[in-house]
């Protein structure tokens, strides 16, 4: 249950500082001499600071000011023909409808009802492609597929079969009418299929591309799946259109878990006129993976003959190098680099890596939850690292050679398309960061906010006291001109954010929904705890068995040390989170209920055991590991383990957001977590918000939840303050 796909995060964005725009000298134009212009922006300078109670300071960023900031981006996508690069828009006004658009013209590639998403593993994701000016997408709305000519409105290209959903889909190079994506069939009760299928956008045929992975169990008959993998996602054909590659793999586990690449091998079918029937893919086979325990993932084409992929074996993921005619792979660097070059793929179309041209490859990885920049030489895997002012990147793509575009975010500006070009100083000198120029290709919406209201985050690793193990967390600070601090002698209050997942992360950059509160005076502490990704395999699986005490001791134990250290108020921490954030959430504050002041949960999974029977395929074997043994075989675990077992424990104020249309964590979670806290005397808050799922995407959703939690949490601390009375 990872976290909302949508944050607040994404929906203003801010000025940046030219110093941070571009790795060449000077380069850097009229949009950075404007935001230049807008930096100067600043506090009155005849402004004396005041010292206020931290929690209670009067900060410029409301609910409202956020959501009527401009749509936030989603994705970012290439046409490999013609180089155009589009990227998804969310309309939080419109129900969080995802529409389209091209970065060149900025106009929408589709208006009217159309929604340009997919429910695939239910978290979606590669819901869009582009090839030679035309533009497929999947509707979530019906489930079809849509093509858009340049210029036109869409039209269907798949049958009018609910059942059928689609999601990452790649063109073929020479023969565009024909797509492959990933197909989840919901044609038979309790029975889901996922499968790769071939697309014929002329006649709208949806075949199978191989008859091992595709064949259906007969109707009626218990769901029983075929031979092959039970997932599959990221097909990419070859340059040439003679073979296509995509990841599978295989329950009880997750793709970062252990996962395989295969490869098909493509052929025309032409009939005696020479005209164009069919491609026949044929021969669909493992081979990266098959047997091992290794998580791969990103298969990218170099060339014809050679692939890209990330591998996790030697303990951290990091890029290797397959070769077809010699079927050999090899990593590309000399040595490990202790940083992932990936995360987990919660959705569809992630990427972290992109190939620059035949001699190089641009690689992102993590270093306490920041993104790190890599120019990697295929041949003999030289690694040249550069300095690049964004603390998070991800969608990274190819444009062309020399060019890549990618979302990303800086400490001081929100997400937003940016692109990265690179040019040698001299004909043959070493790509650095004296060779590219960085800039941002969609208008950052500049706001008149003072760059000093933004906090800017800490990384710290601590140390458990009793085993020894690394903790993770980022720390910002209140944050706000107008203030000198708090009362004498007073420390802030914290809000201690706890990511989904819970094989998830949280990363650096600008989030608003962080802002919001460390403009008000407090601090914000967000955790990745042990089972979080980016810190290697070993940091990852120390949560496997343990959910539910690790990921609450480590949250606990992270304000505690800082705590110690006089950053933070241990009196007035409260903690919140969503979906696996919100389960930590209840635990800690049944687990530990003196601690914590006050809890948040959205979307929270307060009972294992109807949450496990009631899971969607894509997680549905995901708790075994995390929680251990099953209901069945171990009830008293798993009983034991649920937060609602222990919720009479819940002294702390606790309120609960939920969405009705949750089809992850139905609103009986929720539900049954306020009954039960209440009938034992508990202090607790539920409020379900229609036409919402698994995260917000509406914005008066977004403002109300906000605008409910900050109320939640100052009256609380303010009735434990007698001189805020």
């Amino acid at each position: 249950m990872r976290s909302p796909h949508v944050q607040l995060s994404e929906l203003v964005l801010l000025a940046l500082h030219v110093a941070l725009v571009t790795g060449r000298p000077g380069g850097s134009g009229a949009w950075a001499d404007e935001v230049q212009k807008q930096a100067t922006f600043g506090t009155d300078a005849h402004f004396e600071p005041q010292r206020h109670p931290y929690g209670f300071w009067e900060s410029p960023f409301s609910p409202e000011w956020m959501v009527n900031q401009p749509n936030s981006i989603d994705d970012v996508f290439v046409d490999p023909v013609d180089a155009q690069i589009y990227y998804s828009e969310i309309r939080s006004t419109e129900g969080g409808r995802n529409i389209l658009r091209k970065v060149s013209t900025r106009e929408a590639i589709f208006d009217g009802p159309w929604d340009a998403r997919t429910a695939v593993h239910e978290y979606g994701g590669g819901y869009a492609v582009a090839h030679n000016g035309t533009v497929y997408f999947s509707n979530l709305k019906d489930n079809r597929v849509y093509q858009v000519l340049p210029g036109g409105t869409p039209t269907p290209v798949t049958p009018a079969r609910s059942e059928w959903r689609f999601a990452d889909f790649t063109v073929h190079p020479v023969y565009p009418r024909f797509l492959v994506a990933i197909r989840e069939d919901h044609s038979m009760t309790d029975c889901i299929l996922n499968t790769p299928v071939l697309i014929d956008t002329e006649t709208g045929l949806v075949r199978s591309t191989s008859i091992n992975v595709a064949t259906q169990p007969p109707p009626g008959s218990p769901c029983s799946y075929p031979p092959g993998p039970e997932f599959f996602d990221t097909p990419r054909f070859s340059p040439d259109g003679e073979h296509f590659l995509l990841r599978a793999w295989y329950h009880p586990y997750m793709s970062w878990e252990s996962s395989e690449i295969w490869l098909s091998d493509i052929e025309p079918i032409i009939d005696s006129s020479g005209e164009l029937l069919t491609l026949q893919t044929s021969n669909l086979r493992p081979i990266i993976g098959e047997g091992e325990e290794l998580a791969v993932g990103e298969p990218n084409w170099i060339n014809a003959d050679t692939f890209m992929f990330t591998n996790d074996i030697d303990g951290y993921i990091n890029p290797w190098i397959y070769d077809l005619p010699t079927s050999k792979a090899r990593p590309l660097l000399p040595s490990v680099i202790k940083e992932d070059f990936g995360q987990a793929t919660w959705w569809f179309g992630m990427s972290h890596n992109a190939v620059l041209d035949e001699e190089h490859i641009l690689s992102t990885s993590f270093r306490d939850g920041r993104s790190q920049f890599y120019v990697i030489k295929i041949s003999d895997g030289t690694t040249r690292k550069l300095r690049v002012p964004l603390a998070y990147v991800s969608y990274v793509r190819r444009v062309a050679d020399g060019k890549v575009v990618f979302l990303g975010r800086t400490d001081t500006t929100s997400q937003t398309v940016w692109d990265m070009t690179f040019t040698p100083r001299t004909p043959g000198a070493a790509l650095d960061e004296r060779s590219y120029e960085l800039r941002p290709l969609v208008p950052l919406g500049l706001t008149e906010v003072p760059p000093e209201y933004i906090s800017l985050p800490t990384a710290y690793t601590l140390k458990h006291p009793t085993t020894g193990d690394p903790i993770h967390a980022i720390y910002w600070p209140p944050t706000n001109p107008k203030y000198a601090g708090g009362l004498p002698g007073e420390l802030p209050p914290v809000v201690v954010n706890v990511h989904g997942g819970p094989t998830h992360m949280v990363w650096q950059g600008l989030n608003w929904e962080t802002q919001l509160f460390t403009s008000r005076g407090f601090g914000w502490l967000s955790v990745n705890y042990g089972g979080s990704m980016t810190y290697g395999v070993e940091y990852r699986k120390r949560l496997l068995g343990n959910w539910g005490i690790v990921d609450v001791r480590d949250s606990v134990e992270a304000v505690k040390q800082l705590g110690e250290l006089g950053i933070l108020d241990l009196s007035r921490a409260v903690i919140r989170g969503g979906s696996a954030g919100g389960f930590t959430t209840f635990a800690a504050l049944a687990t530990v209920p003196d601690f914590f002041a006050a809890g948040m949960s959205m979307f929270g999974v307060s009972d294992l055991r109807t949450l496990q029977a009631a899971m969607h395929k894509f997680e549905s074997h995901y708790l075994l590991k995390y929680v251990g043994g099953t209901p069945e075989t171990d009830p008293e675990l798993w009983w034991e383990r649920s937060p609602v077992s222990k919720a009479a424990n819940i002294k702390s104020p606790l309120l609960i957001l939920q969405g009705a249309e949750d089809t992850v964590v139905p609103v009986d979670q929720a539900v049954d977590m306020l009954e039960t806290i209440k009938k034992h005397g508990g202090r607790a808050e539920l409020h379900i918000f229609e036409g919402e799922g698994h995260g917000w995407r509406q914005a008066k959703t977004l403002q109300e939840a906000l605008k409910r939690e900050i109320d939640w949490y100052k009256n609380v601390l303010r009735g434990n303050a007698s001189w805020l009375a």
